[in-house]
Formats: structure tokens, sequence, C-alpha cells
């Protein structure tokens, strides 16, 4: 049996403004149904059949400082990237609210990461500040 995988990017300029005036007010926002059922079970039915082996243990830093803390995160994670099909909707969706960002509040955003993660039992990532 072949699984069909979403590739179409949702595109809706006005959920990219909502996001925008919310950061803009708020400094966040909580999202409801921003993609369908079927892209939703798409993800779903990826990380679900996504071998463990692709899954390493998360690490806190960049590049010379990253490193692995148990005290600070024990999840495990597998990055996402165009080249995997069942990813590429939702990272197709990520790059145009990166440019939106961009446009729009002037952020300046280069580029973003996404992955999978993974939470076994005990395992935690600690509430924390990116580099902002």
């Amino acid at each position: 049996m072949s699984t069909t995988y979403l590739t179409q990017a949702p595109i809706d300029g006005d959920v990219f403004d909502r996001i925008c005036e919310a950061l803009k007010n708020q400094g966040y926002i909580v999202l409801d149904e921003v993609f369908t059922i079927e892209q939703l079970q798409s993800l779903f039915i990826d990380i679900k059949g996504t071998d463990s082996e692709y899954f390493h243990q998360a690490g806190i830093g960049r590049e010379q400082v990253h490193q692995l803390n148990q005290f600070v995160r024990r999840d495990r994670i597998c990055w996402l990237d165009m080249s995997h099909p069942p990813t590429r909707f939702y990272l197709q969706w990520a790059e145009q609210l990166r440019r939106h960002l961009n446009r729009v509040l002037f952020l300046g955003l280069f580029d973003y990461e996404s992955h999978y993660a993974h939470y076994p039992v005990g395992a935690f990532y600690k509430k924390h500040l990116d580099v902002f």
C-alpha cells in the first residue's frame, strides 16, 4: 500500500496578518485549525512511521557551543527538511510565514529550523529564552 503525502502549503494571508498583529501586541499567538485534518493526518502518519534511528538526543546551543545537557532537556528530535515529502507542505508554510513576518514586522529573519520532538516518559525541555 502506498501513502500519498500532501505537498501543498496552505496559503492564508489572513492567518499571517493575525499572527503579525498578535506578535506585535501580545508577543505570542495560539492558533486553532491552521492546517486541514488531512494535512495533520499526513504529518501524524509520517512521525509515527519515522524510524527511531532518525531521532537524536536534543542539545542546546549552536555550532561550537552546542552541547548535550541532560539537566536542561531530555527529548529526542528529528530535523525536518524539504527533501522529505511528508513535511514539505509544512516547511513551505513556515517559509511563507517567515517572509510575511519580515515584510510586515521588519524582523530580518534569515532562516528557521523545524523538527519533530519525542518526549518519552520522564523527558522534558526546561523553560528558556532563545537567542533573542
